[in-house]
């Protein structure tokens, strides 16, 4: 059960708080989690400039504390309004709006935005401002850092492609209310350990390498599906047809719509880390080589203190905000500033 006073808390209820505050811009937004407040934070102070926002996050009690805090959220959707707003994940329920609870709640609820991915993880795969964010993290220049977009943009389209059958499966299942398999079968991280430890391979070719493998488990997978439900051959069909048409769903970005955590932890095993390993090492042989050697310790005491991980910094930084032609991007500038504020 929540905070009584986060319970009773409402649109009008928020607006009268701001009238004896003398706050009259603020508004309450409740986010899934921590993950989320910088981002939803970004998104609404980009198009509502004008507004305040005080973004918390849905804590539960002890006794609930593993339910999911978009469920939570969207239990409180008759008490959104202009002056407090629920942000959630869409999960599956953006493509199948109109075949989910969820969907419809979020569908018909103005005041509840959505990511129309399906987490902010994958928001943060998108391949916008990776070269910058990894130099800010690690004060380092190279090649495999200066080309990160491009070898991105590639890579993504790649998996993406890979995948785009398996998630139109799970799709279909869901949208039947049935069970489909683990994102982790295609994506876990062990099934690619291997390679990303063999030294003998440069990172362009562990990266083809990778693309070989996630094209076998994803037919594998595929198939795996379509035998749990081959009754529903023609309903993925139909479903396929109605998601490129109405939803612009396509194989180059159907990494939007599959599990955010599961691709977001591929990403950094396979392509984040290991720049950031080399970026790293690099700047250490620099230090190495260019300090007196009574020097060196201090050099590299500062240098570790300066650097960040990536993978925080990446899930945080919206770079994608700034390009207008990003399909996204403009989903969320529409529905922000059709919001009634």
């Amino acid at each position: 059960m929540a905070s009584s006073l986060l319970s009773n808390t409402n649109s009008q209820q928020q607006y009268q708080a701001n009238l004896l505050t003398n706050r009259p811009n603020l508004i309450k937004v409740i986010v899934e989690d921590e993950e989320d407040i910088v981002v939803w934070y970004k998104i609404l102070s980009l198009w509502l400039p004008g507004k305040q926002f005080a973004v918390t996050p849905y804590f539960t009690a002890p006794s609930t504390a593993n339910s999911k805090g978009k469920g939570h959220v969207l239990r409180m959707a008759a008490q959104f309004g202009p002056n407090f707003l629920g942000c959630v994940d869409s999960d599956y329920d953006y493509l199948l709006e109109a075949h989910t609870e969820d969907g419809n709640t979020i569908r018909n609820n103005p005041f509840i935005l959505q990511t129309f991915s399906y987490s902010i993880e994958n928001l943060a795969c998108q391949p916008y401002g990776i070269s910058a964010k990894l130099q800010e993290c690690k004060r380092h220049s190279c090649d495999l850092q200066r080309n990160a977009d491009a070898d991105l943009s590639f890579f993504i389209s790649e998996i993406s492609k890979a995948l785009y059958p398996v998630l139109l499966w799970q799709l279909t299942l869901k949208k039947e209310d049935r069970q489909g398999i683990e994102w982790t079968e295609v994506l876990g991280n062990d099934n690619y350990r291997h390679v990303i430890n063999d030294n003998t391979l440069s990172q362009p070719q562990k990266r083809t390498e990778i693309l070989n493998i996630i094209n076998t488990l994803s037919a594998q997978a595929e198939a795996k599906l379509a035998a749990l439900a081959p009754d529903l051959t023609n309903d993925r069909t139909s479903l396929e047809a109605l998601l490129n048409s109405t939803y612009d769903l396509t194989p180059e970005n159907a990494y939007l719509f599959v599990r955010g955590h599961d691709l977001y932890d591929f990403l950094d095993f396979t392509f984040f880390s290991p720049i950031e390993e080399v970026l790293r090492k690099e700047h250490n042989r620099d230090i190495a080589a260019y300090f007196p050697p009574q020097e060196i310790p201090n050099a590299l005491g500062h240098y570790k203190k300066l650097i960040k991980g990536f993978r925080n910094e990446q899930l945080i930084s919206c770079a994608f905000l700034n390009d207008s032609a990003n399909p996204i991007t403009n989903l969320l500038e529409s529905s922000v500033k059709a919001l009634s504020i």
